[in-house]
């Protein structure tokens, strides 16, 4: 800098003071019945899919004669990604469903496709 104080700098250019900051209050969900059995119902829902996507890839994965690590090596991750994705513990990128769908010779509408 040249030296310029804070008193040369048009006052367009300074910093403003800052209000105190009021925290905003966030609506917890309410604690009725109602509420819960209808996020329970969605969840309860979901999980049947990812487990169908799953066994499907155990499927493919078991019908080439890989093991767990096998695949994992082919893929560039760790087995225990593997058991985890199987398992349904872990929902994996694209681009780690297009590997495994590569190095498994299958199709990602045969492994992740809902019908």
């Amino acid at each position: 800098m040249d030296g310029t104080t804070l008193g040369s700098i048009p006052a367009s250019w300074r910093r403003k003071e800052e209000s105190p900051r009021r925290e905003a209050a966030i609506p917890l969900p309410s604690q009725g019945a109602s509420n819960n059995s209808a996020t329970n119902a969605s969840l309860e829902a979901v999980k049947p899919v990812s487990q169908q996507k799953n066994l499907r890839m155990k499927a493919a994965r078991v019908a080439c004669g890989m093991s767990q690590s096998d695949l994992a090596e082919a893929v560039g991750v760790t087995r225990q990604t593997i058991g985890l994705i199987e398992a349904g513990g872990y929902n994996p990128t694209l681009n780690l469903c297009r590997s495994i769908c590569k190095a498994l010779g299958v199709t990602l509408n045969d492994l992740f496709w809902e019908e």
